[in-house]
């Protein structure tokens, strides 16, 4: 059985410094439900201490990190058995109404004019998704090569940054990163800004690391916890967000998208049963 968190700082409380005190006064003050859906940087900023300090916590509890602290103060929420029973497929629905909604309530549409213009002239375009979010450049790619656009989705981290390093400020790239704290995401943005490369990042944080190297931020919303983790609840807002980017580039090239959508649509009518 996992220790509970309360044992763990039971078992250290003695070697806690200053800062760990003032980090341990609001996890106490907290509801642990809240807690498991913040990235640790909306944790720094509302708990008033730095991300380092939470990290070095998390390690003095005998945890890898921030990502097995949360999952294990999810462990002990109890449990909503109505996730079990016949209504589930409702709570899911619901859910993923809500996100969509919030999503939708927090676009701009400024930001998502300019987005269209930057990927419609750019010379190459790129999505790139690592983990879940692998899916979501999928999608993109699929959306675009249907209306005649030369886009590609790259999901390794290797891939990223050799491609990167050859693009210029003619080309643009799409970082699809729920945290937008993701190691490899931020080394490819690092060599984007170096190369001129304009960024377009899709996030759910707006303190998330890679924003600073970002031309334009796109924001979704988010609702998984750490035991949640690969449901379609965290995709289908960045989903809804290709969609909607999507059909912005459809409309804003109008009659070519509408030839390349009947050229592609016939290019394989043939393996519709």
């Amino acid at each position: 059985m996992v220790n509970s968190i309360a044992s763990r700082i039971d078992a250290v409380q003695d070697k806690m410094t200053k800062t760990d005190k003032i980090f341990l006064e609001y996890l106490k003050s907290s509801n642990y439900s809240d807690i498991v859906y913040l990235s640790i940087t909306e944790l720094s900023e509302l708990s008033g201490v730095g991300e380092a300090t939470i990290l070095r916590f998390c390690r003095k509890l005998g945890l890898k990190g921030y990502q097995e602290f949360k999952l294990v103060l999810a462990q002990e929420l109890p449990k909503n058995r109505s996730t079990e029973s016949e209504g589930f497929f409702g709570i899911i629905a619901d859910n993923m109404i809500s996100v969509i909604t919030e999503t939708k309530d927090i676009i701009d549409e400024k930001y998502i004019n300019e987005a269209v213009e930057m990927l419609v002239n750019s010379r190459r375009k790129y999505f790139f998704g690592l983990g879940n979010s692998r899916i979501v450049a999928m999608e993109a790619k699929a959306r675009l090569m249907r209306i005649g656009f030369h886009v590609d989705a790259l999901l390794d981290s290797h891939f990223m940054s050799m491609t990167t390093s050859t693009l210029t400020s003619e080309d643009v790239i799409v970082l699809v990163s729920l945290s937008g704290s993701t190691k490899d995401i931020l080394e490819v943005a690092e060599i984007a800004k170096e190369n001129g490369v304009k960024i377009i990042v899709i996030t759910n944080y707006s303190k998330s690391p890679v924003i600073r190297y970002a031309d334009i931020i796109l924001y979704t919303v988010r609702k998984e916890g750490p035991l949640e983790g690969g449901s379609l609840i965290s995709k289908i807002s960045q989903l809804y967000l290709i969609d909607v980017l999507c059909t912005g580039i459809t409309l804003y090239i109008n009659s070519d998208a509408n030839n390349m959508l009947e050229k592609t649509a016939r290019a394989v009518v043939n393996k519709i049963l």
